[in-house]
């Protein structure tokens, strides 16, 4: 299933990859610190010059960890969307816990792309199946992503 975005993401996306100069001198992407493995991490882009790819486990390098940790919150906020879809459908109990969890996940800012959340937000407001306080949070959890995306 394809990935989908709010129109602000891609352009974080965009700005994101640029400041690495789209992947430029991947041997510049490990730190030379000992750290513990976190895990290798890979970013790859195809350029009409050609494929440029790092991996790394930890980087001191800003615009790496940036955009690094741009998606991981991706991946973060696609896996909380699925578990409360899921619970939408098999668990309405959880909600309101999946909920609190998001919300948590957004003040933190490891959620890419809050605006996402809007159409599955909107949709456990509406269900009148599900109890009254996940929709009325979930009504909360809405206001808060759109006013914190006015200027």
């Amino acid at each position: 299933m394809p990935l989908q975005l709010s129109q602000t993401a891609p352009q974080k996306f965009v700005t994101l990859l640029a400041a690495t100069n789209y992947l430029e001198n991947p041997e510049t992407f490990e730190s030379g610190r000992k750290i513990a493995d976190l895990g290798a991490k890979r970013l790859s882009i195809e350029l009409p010059s050609g494929k440029r790819e790092g991996t790394f486990n930890f980087s001191l390098r800003k615009d790496i960890s940036d955009l690094s940790a741009f998606f991981e919150a991706l991946i973060n906020q696609e896996t909380l969307s699925f578990d409360i879809s899921t619970a939408i459908q098999f668990e309405r109990l959880s909600i309101p816990k999946r909920l609190e969890q998001i919300e948590k996940e957004i003040q933190s800012n490891r959620i890419a792309d809050p605006e996402r959340l809007i159409p599955l937000l909107e949709r456990i407001e509406k269900d009148q199946q599900i109890m009254n306080y996940a929709r009325t949070h979930a009504g909360r959890i809405k206001k808060q992503i759109q006013t914190a995306k006015k200027p």
